[in-house]
């Protein structure tokens, strides 16, 4: 499946991949999931993409997609890279918002961003 695909991109740190990949399946009319849009996030966020992660939250949104704990820490973790310590701590608070609660990931993956960019009080 694809999304195994892109899972074996994310793993590999091939970020680009994953992306294309995402972008292929319009063309094959195939919608893609949560899972789907998750995977490319976190391969974005490993491979330090952080602009490229949020572009792929918001096209999860664009699709009437509900955000999962799972996107939210890809899309936290992909903030220390950029020092995004604001969306870190932004997101955080949406999640609360949506009736999610972070947990210990979530948590730290804010105080990382929040670390890098020397905003640690």
């Amino acid at each position: 499946s694809l999304n195994a695909t892109m899972g074996a991109c994310s793993r590999g740190r091939r970020w680009d991949w994953a992306l294309q990949l995402l972008s292929d399946m319009e063309g094959m009319q195939l919608k893609p999931d949560l899972i789907s849009f998750n995977t490319c996030m976190t391969a974005c966020e490993r491979g330090k993409q952080w602009r490229r992660a949020f572009q792929v939250l918001e096209e999860l949104r664009s699709c009437d997609l509900q955000p999962d704990l799972i996107t939210y820490n890809s899309s936290i973790s992909a903030c220390e890279p950029g020092e995004q310590w604001l969306r870190a701590l932004a997101l955080l608070d949406e999640m609360r918002e949506c009736d999610l609660r972070p947990d210990l990931v979530s948590h730290n993956a804010a105080m990382a961003a929040c670390k890098r960019a020397a905003e640690w009080e």
